[in-house]
Order: C-alpha cells, then structure tokens, then sequence
C-alpha cells in the first residue's frame, strides 16, 4: 500500500516508526528512565552488602554513612528485612534527574522505585539547601523495605494511600530538617487548618492537597503519637500486616494496636490539641 502522490509505503513508515521506537528503548536504558536497568556505563559504584550505590564520578559518595549501618538500623526499626540488594542512583545535576526520573519534580531530594529495588537522590538539591542527607537515604530505604516485603500492586496500593508509608519512612528516617517543623505542624493544627471530617481519616487523605512537606510531618507524629501509647513492638506488627494486604489496613490497625483507626486518630487529635 502507497501514500497517493507521495509514493510512500505504509511499510517503510512502519519500519521507520519501529526503528525510532527501537532508537528510544536503547537511549533509556543507556541514557534515561531505564538507566538502572542498563549497563550504566561512564558511573562509579560502591558495593556494600545489601546496596550498590551509583554515581557519575567517586566523589558523590562523600559524607554517605556506612549504608550496611543504614540498613541494619531500618531492618530492626521497621521489623523487616531487605529481600534483595537495592540500588541508590546519586545525581548531582538537573540534566541528570530529568533524564533518570522525569516523573518527578526536581524540588525533591529523593525518589523510589515501588519496583522495591532502585532509589534516586538529588544530591544537588540536597547540599544545596544543607539538608541532612542520611535522612533523605534512610526515608526511600524506608519504603524500599516495606515493597521489597509486599507486591508491585501492593506497593502501588500503599502508594495511593500514602499516609502510611510516608509516615513510617518519615517517623523513622526524617529528614527532619526538609519537612515542617514541630512548631509549624502545632501551630497549623491547632488553629484547624488542619481539620478532619466526619471520617477522621480523610485528615489524612486531604492533608496532601494542602501542604506536602506539613501533611508528612503529621503522619510521622501520628506513627510517633502510636509508637508512644502502644509500643514499637505493636508498631511492627502493624507495619508487617499492612505491607501484606494495604486494602485491609482498618483491621490489621485494630488487630495490631487493639483499638479502631478512627479512635485513636480522635484521641491523636486530642492530645494534639491539648
């Protein structure tokens, strides 16, 4: 079949179609979003154990505590292990970000795979601003051991609920110093800014539409508000229960805690209001 008056077959432009297609899977794996796929030539490594981290040049590793250290803490806190190696892409330019995850906005200091096995900082956006960089690797560690633990379709489900795996990588890993204050999260609170319905879980679910960075710290003293009245040993239970079935988490909270989800957000919300 020919294109009238352009004597242009179907055929060839099909092949040209496919070709540009074949040109831009190899790019990605070689130079995009499939990097950590590739064979990533032209980075350094530096193996430990249960992580490889990468970068364009040896220096990028500087200041980076002893990630087997990092690992083992996140395994005793979260009550799980790490299934596989995981590995941590350090880029120190925009270009660089853009290109590996174009999905995500430069303005943050890290991002996740729910592959539950590749990790990006944004070490640039990180030293530029000060911020405290163990707590950006021990955050997306954080949620690398909670998908390593469940499913891609699991860990997408935690993913759209969101509060709990941020408030777990957030209570255990900070960064501290990137999101609200203590001061800022009180003060929004208490004049009820910050308001929840007549679900009190849709405190939660609407937090995010307001303020990102005041949204995860209320999720992080919420896990810290748990951990206090009921004890990291329950804290774990719950957290295991919920990588295993995201959908179920109303009964694994109460199974875990002995009390429904929505009393303890009440009683949260009062003693945060106090």
């Amino acid at each position: 079949m020919r294109i009238e008056g352009h004597g242009i077959s179907v055929k060839k432009i099909l092949l040209a179609a496919g070709g540009l297609i074949v040109l831009a899977v190899i790019w990605s794996f070689i130079w995009g979003p499939l990097f950590a796929w590739g064979p990533m030539w032209g980075y350094e490594r530096q193996n430990w154990e249960k992580v490889v981290s990468v970068a364009k040049d040896s220096s990028s590793f500087s200041g980076i505590s002893n990630l087997d250290q990092v690992i083992t803490g996140e395994e005793a806190s979260h009550g799980l292990e790490y299934k596989h190696k995981v590995k941590i892409i350090i880029t120190n330019s925009r270009g660089e970000w853009k290109r590996f995850v174009p999905w995500l906005s430069y303005s943050i200091g890290g991002g996740t795979m729910m592959t539950g096995n590749t990790i990006y900082i944004n070490r640039e956006k990180i030293d530029s601003r000060g911020y405290n960089l163990d707590g950006f690797f021990k955050h997306e560690l954080s949620h690398e051991l909670l998908y390593q633990n469940s499913s891609l379709s699991k860990a997408y489900r935690m993913y759209k609920q969101n509060w709990v795996e941020e408030g777990v990588a957030t209570y255990f890993g900070g960064p501290y110093d990137y999101y609200a204050s203590k001061d800022e999260f009180l003060n929004a609170y208490r004049e009820a800014k910050l308001v929840p319905g007549s679900n009190p879980l849709l405190l939660y679910e609407n937090l995010d539409k307001q303020n990102g960075k005041l949204s995860y710290t209320t999720y992080r003293y919420f896990f810290e508000y748990l951990s206090g009245k009921f004890g990291e040993e329950k804290l774990r239970k719950f957290i295991g229960l919920y990588t295993q079935d995201p959908g179920n988490f109303e009964n694994e909270f109460k199974d875990s805690f002995g009390v429904a989800i929505h009393d303890a957000v009440e009683d949260f919300d009062q003693v945060i209001k106090s």
